[in-house]
């Protein structure tokens, strides 16, 4: 996010900036495979920075219950939007079942959620174009991998690849999420301008 500030203090130098986003998530994804080699789904790794994980746990201290309450709340707030996890197959967002597995923990001060997003259908590799981005659609949430191709998995399928693509907005997407302020919303699905494109492909 750095950079894309950077290029609004070039491109204006507003006196005053309530820039998007206002919390960070360092994620981890792992493509879900059965025994025959299709896709089933995503096995998605938030962790939340410092100060939003203290927001979220209210003075509350991170027990067992406090951490398994925030998960299904957490979950359940954002099932509507695909869990923020969008997956594609031949360019068509492809269909998902709810989340049910899941784990909430706290690490070294952070608040980890993962979660495994189910495709309602296997998909062959062989036979189709499949890629995904993790997004909040307002862009209060900027969601990365935290190290890139490192922190993508594909459970030791050899005969796979994949390549991460960095999100480049247009320059229109990046002076509104640095003019939002905080709370405020935009009718345009904005994290999708900011987000990362992992493609699956088999030789």
């Amino acid at each position: 996010m750095l950079k894309y500030f950077l290029i609004l203090l070039i491109l204006g130098g507003l006196e005053k900036v309530y820039s998007h986003p206002h919390a960070w998530i360092d994620m981890d994804t792992s493509i879900q495979f059965d025994g025959e080699g299709l896709v089933t789904g995503l096995r998605v790794g938030w962790l939340f920075d410092d100060f939003y994980s203290i927001y979220t746990l209210d003075g509350q201290k991170p027990t067992f219950e406090v951490l398994q309450a925030l998960g299904i709340e957490t979950l359940r707030n954002i099932r509507g939007y695909s869990y923020y996890t969008h997956i594609y197959v031949n360019n068509s967002p492809a269909e998902i079942t709810e989340v049910s597995d899941y784990t909430s923990t706290f690490i070294d001060g952070r608040w980890r959620l993962e979660f495994l997003v189910s495709l309602h259908e296997k998909v062959d590799l062989a036979e189709n174009e499949v890629y995904y981005q993790v997004y909040d659609p307002t862009y209060y949430v900027e969601i990365l991998h935290k190290e890139g191709r490192k922190s993508i998995s594909l459970e030791k399928q050899a005969d796979i690849s994949f390549n991460i693509t960095s999100p480049k907005p247009p320059k229109n997407m990046i002076l509104l999420a640095a003019a939002l302020d905080f709370g405020q919303k935009t009718d345009e699905v904005l994290g999708k301008y900011f987000a990362e494109t992992v493609t699956l492909s088999c030789p």
